[in-house]
Parts: structure tokens; sequence; C-alpha cells
């Protein structure tokens, strides 16, 4: 029917719908797919976004076994290779469930220091040490962090919408200001924390 009916509405809700299946298999078992034949399909299947997902999978099976520091490993390895957000979101989840080791937030600290240095990667090593309290070191990554300009998006590889590229900017964008104001609050730089807490006040999300 696939093949048959390629170009129907139907048939691209089914193909959608199965590749969702496919991706929370690999979450769950992330060598399920390595023997199966896709001949069915009318299309040869991308697989480039197997990846991330694999690891994820094989994070999780690690994370059950309390293996944090393993699991963490695989999420950082596979961020650097893929820069999929959902593994940092993960990274933290791992990291607070470990106890906050430390080992894990060195880990975190190498995304930040690396030649691919990303803007979410480096914002989660910053609040990470922010909830640890180490301020003076909160503010020497994010005076490296450079914010794309505008309504450009920050490089990272989502799986779905265009809005949901623009929400994540949103959200690591509401962070890095967050950290500024509540450095300088705590430092009581009133004038800092103002200026800081303007774009966390879009008059848009006001007229919504």
């Amino acid at each position: 029917m696939l093949k048959k009916f390629s170009g129907s509405l139907i048939t691209k809700n089914i193909s959608m719908t199965h590749e969702d299946h496919l991706q929370k298999a690999l979450r769950q078992d992330p060598k399920c797919l390595s023997n199966w034949s896709f001949r069915y399909l009318p299309q040869k299947r991308d697989k480039k976004n197997d990846k991330p997902l694999e690891a994820i999978g094989e994070a999780a099976q690690l994370q059950k076994s309390g293996m944090f520091l393993e699991a963490a490993r695989v999420l950082k390895e596979a961020f650097e290779r893929t820069a999929f957000p959902e593994l940092l979101e993960l990274l933290e989840e791992v990291y607070r469930e470990s106890g906050t080791d430390e080992q894990i937030l060195e880990m975190v600290g190498k995304l930040h220091n690396s030649r691919q240095r990303s803007v979410p990667s480096s914002l989660l090593f910053a609040k990470l040490l922010y909830q640890c309290d180490r301020l003076d070191e909160v503010s020497k990554v994010l005076d490296k962090v450079k914010l794309p300009g505008g309504s450009t998006k920050f490089p990272m590889a989502i799986l779905g919408s265009e809005d949901k590229g623009q929400q994540m900017t949103e959200v690591w964008s509401d962070l890095y200001h967050a950290l500024r104001y509540l450095i300088a609050v705590r430092q009581e730089r009133s004038e800092d924390a103002l200026q800081e807490a303007k774009p966390l006040l879009r008059e848009a999300k006001i007229l919504e």
C-alpha cells in the first residue's frame, strides 16, 4: 500500500506514525533496528537521525543500572557528533540522578571548552555551576557565550517543526539572561540586573 498510494495523505500519515514508532523503539533498545530490513518502504529511510536516539537508548539502560558516569559519557560523545539538543537535557538529568557527580560536571565543562563549543552546552555548564554557587566561574563561562542576533537559531540538530527550533532558541536565550540577572542580583548590581531582566519580559509574549 505504501508503494501503490505513495502520494496520498493517508500513506504519509502512516509513514510518519511508523517513523515515530521506530524512534520510540530506539529510545528503549538502541540495537533493535540493527537487523531490520526496510525494503517495504517506498523510499530509502534516512538513518542519520538514528544515532542520537541510539545513544539515548544506551544511556537509559546504563542509567537504570546505576552506571551514571558511563551514561553521561555516551550522551556527551553523541552530542559532540550530532548536536542533538535532547542529549543535553538527558545529560543534566543523569547529573542530578548521580547526586551531582563532579566528573559529570567536568564532562559538561569539556563541551564548553571544546573547539566545537555551542551556546546550549556552555549555558548548561553555566547553569550547573550556578547551582553549585560557583558564581565567578559562571561569569567566566557567560562572558564567552555569544548569542545569535535577531531570530537566528542556534546551530543544533532538531527533529520536528520550525516552531520547535524557535522555542529552543528562546529557552536558551532566556537562560542566558536569567543567569546574568541572578548573578547581578546576588552581587547587588541593580542597574545590571535591570538590563538583564528586559529581554526576559518580551512584549510579544504579553500580547499573545
